[in-house]
């Protein structure tokens, strides 16, 4: 363990950033960027992410956008690094089997010469403003198979909510025997692929449907799919659906 933290202490102190590592790690990352275009899943995943969010972050594709990856400089990450990796912004937990006086000696002196190089910074997210009207975003490509994902704003993962968001997206579209699964895959076989997820960060998220079909299908599936939400949100669930 002491090893480790020996380790885990130089990165976070020490860091050089080589020049000619840096350039290495931004082509992988530059190629996780180009076969994540080229996932079908993950492009609507992310045009329903720019619909859904105008405003804040979350709109955003967590690898980043290719130009901006492209032009990364050796001194934007070392002002990245200086400005965000303090000791103040730091929270280090370890757990196993050891003597926790012991290890709170030894964190101490591994990372004793750590000084703060800033005053410690947060990020100031711009809230979404409330959503009035439908919106959508279609994109065509040459793939076999249709791809949709719809969402609904939903609260952040600290509101009362959640915890009942959580469970209608398993008995939604969570497994076999999920509603989705049952009805729209296995009886009326209307989709090839079809789930739900509550997406709950820490600003409010979204809660999302997703499907894979045929293309003449998304007519009646979407017709489907939205009597399927509607009798949710108006009708209890029953406990055998929980």
């Amino acid at each position: 363990i002491e090893q480790g933290l020996d380790i885990l202490a130089d990165v976070m102190q020490n860091s050089l950033f080589d020049h000619e590592e840096l350039k290495k790690e931004l082509e992988v990352i530059l190629e996780e960027i180009k076969r994540s275009n080229d996932s079908p899943e993950r492009v609507v995943g992310q045009n329903l992410f720019r619909a859904a969010f105008r405003e804040h972050c979350y709109r955003r594709p967590i690898i980043g956008y290719e130009e901006i990856v492209k032009n990364f400089s050796r001194d934007q990450i070392l002002a990245f690094y200086k400005r965000w990796y303090s000791p103040k912004n730091l929270t280090l937990v370890v757990v196993g089997d050891f003597s926790s006086q012991a290890i709170v000696s030894v964190i101490e002196k591994k990372f004793s010469d750590f000084s703060d190089i800033s005053q410690p910074v947060t990020s100031q997210r711009k809230p979404e403003s409330v959503q009035n009207e439908f919106r959508s975003i279609v994109a065509f490509d040459s793939i076999q198979e249709t791809f949709v994902e719809m969402g609904w704003h939903i609260p952040s993962i600290l509101h009362e909510d959640i915890f009942a968001l959580d469970v209608l997206s398993v008995i939604l579209g969570q497994g076999d025997s999920s509603q989705l699964n049952r009805i729209i895959k296995r009886e009326k076989q209307m989709v090839n692929e079809i789930a739900s997820y509550a997406y709950t960060p820490k600003d409010p998220g979204i809660f999302t449907i997703m499907a894979s079909f045929h293309h003449e299908k998304a007519e009646p599936l979407l017709k489907e799919i939205s009597s399927l939400v509607r009798d949710a949100t108006n009708n209890p669930m029953s406990l055998s659906e929980i």
